[in-house]
């Protein structure tokens, strides 16, 4: 788990001892005595009602998950009993949630490791509304949402949210049912480490949103992003992989490099691949009439099929679509970094590499609000829209003076985004070492 940034696994099968069997959460299914001919007959007749077919319904998933959810547990506390850790560390607190109920039950001190940038409940709230529409209630006619309004009003109230006179859902009641018939503590997306016995913080920002969020001071650890020593090290290392990427990549010395962030396609449907596929034509296309030395590298997003990206080939032989590389050693090549919504803009400043974002308003993208609600991106230079992308990319190739003046600013800024001295990596090995020494 520690190692997952890293695509490492550690999974454990062992042959467990039958004598471990009665300590586990009963999965099987209590046999009915009702004759199978009449349970047929009352489950058609339920089906052909809408009102007890959609009940049905729901009570069929809660027994279904409430099954899995046991059948994970048992799975969990057999590897977790034949090996006896003393700490356990996951990455995401939510998807190890029912991990994390275990160490608690049995008295494993429990640490979940921050990474990247988290966002406040709020943003995850729009995020899931937008990606699911399962999770948002526009109106409630329908008896079946407004059921599951109820509920959830019942049993966990903090968990609806208000965004543009809409109701949003931020856990599933199924789910929240579940969890509740197992004896499961659960939390909400955005709230990092309010299980775990310890948590760390990437950075300063995130530490302010778990205290916000009801997470005691004492359980948070400032330790940075593992990730940040890597770009520390390559600082060092730029010149030479400046050199051996433009060689690779034949790009000349006196070339201006432009790295452009390809934003991620992969599940959206296809009118929003349309969209995303016009606003970078339209971004691209206001890049290329700056300069003739200028030569603009497109990153496709690691998730993507570079295939969906080919129609950036077709406009101009000075883009070079790549995959292969990692961003970090992209931006040691580039004068400017061009993105939309991304992570990678705090790798960007902390190398030195100026980073303009973008929404445009012809090709939105995102709705603007849900936009403003990213708080590292503030620390970029935003535009809205065509003529002031052109301007500002001017400006951050070919004024020095505002190059430095905007690049100062901007790494002052994402000092409350990130941690870069090094020693991230020292810091979370001693937070997992003293926690062993409780």
């Amino acid at each position: 788990m520690i190692c997952e940034r890293e695509d490492i696994d550690y999974i454990i099968e062992s042959p467990i001892r039958k004598s471990l069997e009665s300590s586990f959460i009963r999965a099987d299914n209590v046999n009915s005595s009702v004759p199978l001919n009449t349970f047929k007959k009352i489950k058609r007749f339920i089906n052909s009602s809408t009102l007890f077919g959609d009940l049905y319904k729901d009570l069929y998933q809660i027994k279904c998950l409430v099954i899995n959810q046991r059948k994970s547990y048992n799975k969990k506390l057999k590897i977790l009993l034949y090996e006896k850790p003393s700490l356990i560390v996951v990455i995401n607190d939510q998807r190890d949630l029912i991990l994390l109920n275990i160490a608690k039950k049995i008295g494993i001190l429990s640490v979940c490791m921050g990474w990247s940038v988290i966002s406040s409940v709020k943003h995850y709230a729009i995020y899931r509304s937008r990606k699911y529409e399962s999770y948002r209630i526009q109106s409630l006619p329908n008896h079946n949402k407004h059921w599951k309004l109820f509920i959830m009003k019942l049993l966990a109230p903090e968990s609806i949210l208000s965004f543009n006179k809409k109701l949003i859902l931020m856990l599933n009641p199924i789910e929240v049912i579940s969890y509740l018939i197992n004896g499961f503590k659960f939390t909400m997306p955005g709230k990092r480490g309010s299980i775990a016995d310890l948590v760390t913080a990437t950075s300063i920002h995130e530490k302010t949103l778990m205290l916000k969020q009801g997470v005691s001071s004492s359980k948070i650890h400032l330790n940075g992003d593992n990730c940040n020593d890597a770009l520390y090290n390559i600082k060092k290392k730029k010149n030479k992989i400046r050199k051996d990427l433009s060689v690779r990549l034949g790009i000349s010395v006196n070339e201006i490099t432009v790295l452009v962030g390809v934003p991620q396609v992969a599940g959206l449907n296809k009118k929003a691949l349309e969209n995303h596929k016009n606003s970078m034509e339209n971004v691209l296309k206001t890049l290329l009439g700056f300069d003739p030395r200028l030569k603009i590298i497109a990153k496709v997003h690691p998730k993507d099929n570079i295939i969906n990206h080919y129609y950036i080939k077709e406009l101009s032989d000075k883009i070079i679509i790549v995959d292969r590389y990692e961003i970090i050693e992209l931006l040691s090549l580039s004068n400017l970094y061009i993105a939309s919504l991304s992570s990678s803009i705090i790798d960007s400043i902390l190398l030195d590499v100026p980073v303009i974002t973008y929404n445009l308003s012809s090709t939105e993208l995102y709705d603007p609000s849900y936009f403003a609600l990213f708080e590292a991106e503030k620390c970029t230079v935003q535009v809205f829209d065509e003529k002031t992308l052109a301007s500002k990319t001017k400006d951050l190739l070919f004024n020095h003076d505002k190059r430095e003046r905007i690049l100062q600013m901007q790494q002052k800024r994402i000092n409350s985004f990130a941690i870069n001295d090094g020693k991230c990596v020292d810091r979370n090995m001693s937070t997992i070492i003293n926690a062993l020494k409780i």
